[in-house]
């Protein structure tokens, strides 16, 4: 039975190498000694070593059960977890982990054999971790043991190392794979981690772009690590890679799936931090590198990052907004408001919302590229309400503030699709179409025919019950001059629209809460009851909030009457 071979193996190496089961239980049965029998050649395996190699699980489910030494190693100082990983049996560290021995924690061993300085051993616990750390539906989660045992700081410090390639890229899929974990991106920020991911962006290799930009995009959607990126020069290295990536574009060579998460980090810092963003604008060749990018990008998921990360960068930002004009970056936006797919429309247009938001030289650019023309296709043309709400709140910031800007783009929309938005259930289209609709009747060429034909006053006073205040005023607001014109000129057709909606006694229920915001709804029914004093029956008459008076009675001090103003 202890008879070695020419390799140095004894029976029961053989039999535990091949998974004959049976016959090591025979064999530790008959001779105790040899469940702990080392081969006499250069590694000194014990059987479970061996039984583990082959991958042999029932062997190893009978010697651990028979007492085997999960501890024991090589004269390589391999054990069950560093030949497991070796050779990627991923079933049997699996097992070791859910034997949940104290002599042997998995996880401990895993992170040591990572940090390596052997490259073959930490690409192979790399390979493991990175399989281990995967999160999936069904699977045990396996990330947070390894962080608590420090992962993180030794995945840093490998990337700091003379590694080959290979082992970088493991550690950088390990990362990715545990950075929504609690924990992990401060860990990495202690580390000096986020240099040494930037200094990778230096590298030939592209896989490190995209395996490091992939961290560096997570990272960066929190202020106080944007801003510990920007120190490191990260603008400079993105800017780098996104030249490379466009240079292969130009090739001919697809880079989409690392220039998309390049693109996607520089939203994430202009989205985290102020400082990024004044800083990008100042950049030399910054937006010319993403306006070059819009013009020939051909893959859907560039040109959709693209748009979000300029509409990130420009909004509320009169600098950038005016660098990106500098470059003509709103004729390509305005080319995507063509695109077939209707994500790259969208993404277009809050762009260009963006771009012109507060900025009138970029409202007027964009009106003299036609940027109007295909937006009012969409909004004719599209009756997704998620659509009509992009395109309308765009066409009116591209309105301005002049108010015969708003007058004209309110014309151009038109008063059906107008009346459309009141009687839509989002508040969005409701608001626009209110701004709208409170600029044509303030028009000295009211078409009020043409109002109460589309039951403009009904539709206004049905905006009164709602909840939102900014609706509510701005119902308020266009009821005013609709029933009153320029002059005090009153329009009978308007008024009796009202009132025959049950207009008066939503307004009189506005009363008693009138602040200073509110005061439109009392000035209204004041001059609805001067122009025509009849009115004022059916005001006084109308009981809201326990209010009543006598309306001949100028004293009155809340009645309608009695703040009617000539």
């Amino acid at each position: 039975m202890d008879q070695y071979d020419d390799k140095g193996w004894a029976p029961i190496h053989h039999a535990a190498y091949r998974n004959y089961c049976k016959s090591v239980e025979r064999f530790v049965t008959s001779g105790a000694e040899q469940l702990e029998m080392p081969t006499r050649d250069r590694l000194r395996s014990t059987p479970l070593l061996l039984a583990v190699s082959s991958a042999s699980l029932q062997t190893i489910k009978v010697l651990v059960s028979l007492g085997a030494d999960v501890a024991a190693v090589s004269t390589l100082s391999h054990g069950v977890v560093e030949v497991s990983a070796s050779m990627q049996h991923l079933d049997l560290l699996e097992y070791f982990i859910g034997l949940k021995n104290p002599k042997l924690d998995v996880y401990q061993r895993l992170i040591k054999f990572l940090d390596s300085e052997r490259d073959e051993e930490a690409t192979s616990a790399g390979q493991a971790i990175v399989a281990l750390s995967r999160r999936g539906e069904g699977k045990e989660d396996h990330a947070l043991p390894f962080i608590e045992r420090g992962l993180v700081s030794v995945a840093v410090n490998v990337l700091k190392k003379k590694n080959v390639q290979e082992v970088k890229e493991q550690v950088l899929n390990i990362l990715n794979n545990v950075l929504e974990e609690p924990g992990v991106k401060e860990q990495i920020f202690n580390s000096r981690g986020l240099p040494t991911l930037i200094s990778l962006l230096h590298k030939a290799s592209q896989m490190f772009f995209r395996g490091a930009v992939l961290v560096i995009k997570e990272i960066a959607v929190e202020e106080k690590y944007a801003e510990a990126l920007f120190s490191a020069d990260a603008l400079s290295a993105l800017l780098e890679v996104l030249q490379l990536a466009s240079a292969n574009i130009a090739e001919g060579k697809e880079e989409a799936f690392i220039l998309i998460p390049v693109v996607d980090s520089l939203c994430s810092m202009a989205q985290a931090s102020e400082s990024c963003r004044n800083a990008m604008g100042k950049q030399k060749g910054f937006f010319s590198q993403l306006v070059g990018l819009l013009e020939v990008g051909n893959s859907k998921g560039l040109l959709m990052a693209l748009c979000k990360a300029v509409s990130s960068m420009v909004a509320h930002h009169p600098s950038n907004q005016n660098a990106l004009l500098e470059e003509n970056g709103e004729v390509p936006l305005i080319q995507l408001l063509k695109a077939k797919s209707r994500d790259v429309q969208l993404s277009s247009i809050q762009a260009i919302h963006s771009l012109a938001e507060g900025n009138e030289h970029a409202q007027k650019r964009v009106l003299a590229c036609g940027g109007v023309k295909p937006l009012m296709h969409l909004l004719t043309k599209s009756h997704t309400e998620s659509v009509q709400e992009v395109v309308a709140e765009t066409l009116w910031v591209l309105a301005g503030e002049d108010i015969d800007n708003q007058r004209s783009m309110a014309s151009l929309i038109g008063v059906s699709v107008l009346t459309e938005f009141l009687c839509s259930l989002s508040e969005r289209l409701q608001l626009t179409g209110l701004a709208a609709i409170s600029v044509l009747v303030q028009s000295p060429r009211v078409l009020y025919s043409a109002m109460v034909a589309a039951s403009v006053p009904q539709l206004l006073v049905r905006l009164l019950r709602s909840e939102r205040e900014a609706i509510v005023l701005g119902a308020v607001r266009a009821l005013r001059p609709l029933c009153l014109g320029v002059c005090y000129t009153p329009h009978p057709g308007c008024q009796r629209s009202v009132a025959g909606s049950r207009g008066m006694n939503f307004l009189v229920a506005l009363i008693p809460s009138c602040s200073k915001e509110r005061w439109p709804a009392l000035s209204l029914l004041s001059c609805w009851a001067t122009v025509k004093p009849q009115n004022c029956f059916t005001v006084t008459q109308t009981s809201a909030m326990g209010m009543s008076c006598d309306c001949c009675t100028p004293s009155s001090p809340r009645c309608a009457c009695s703040l009617a103003s000539p």
